[in-house]
């Protein structure tokens, strides 16, 4: 704590740390732009996007169905503005014909390195507020 408040490269704001939730559960590795944490968007003036991106990373696809699960019940939700699976497993990605229907995309991007945002951002999937570590 007192390494973050006094020296000057790892410091943090001071309404970081007077503000809700405070500067312990942030990492200070995720982002050092107020912006990206959805907490203080209002003290920025700006509000939150009323919809989202859903990120799902699949490394083991031994069974289709949880993840078939999963992407149906997200895909309900109406505040998902796309589903977003990143198929990193040796097994084929289902076709498209067994994701279930959607009134929202659902988008399957084949993992081949593994720096994954910058395969999802050159994509335009994501649209804001969201970083991959």
């Amino acid at each position: 704590i007192i390494r973050e408040r006094v020296r000057i490269p790892l410091q943090r704001s001071s309404y970081v740390w007077n503000s809700h939730p405070g500067a312990l559960p942030i990492l200070p590795q995720f982002s050092d732009v107020l912006r990206d944490f959805p907490f203080y968007l209002n003290h920025l003036g700006d509000t939150p996007h009323p919809k989202f991106t859903a990120v799902i990373y699949v490394s083991m696809a031994a069974h289709s169905a949880p993840l078939l699960r999963l992407v149906k019940t997200v895909a309900k939700s109406a505040y998902a503005a796309r589903v977003v699976v990143i198929w990193n497993s040796e097994t084929v990605p289902a076709s498209s014909v067994k994701w279930p229907s959607s009134p929202i995309p659902i988008n399957v991007i084949q993992a081949q390195h593994k720096i994954l945002w910058g395969k999802i951002e050159s994509n335009g999937y994501v649209k804001r507020g969201f970083r991959v570590y």
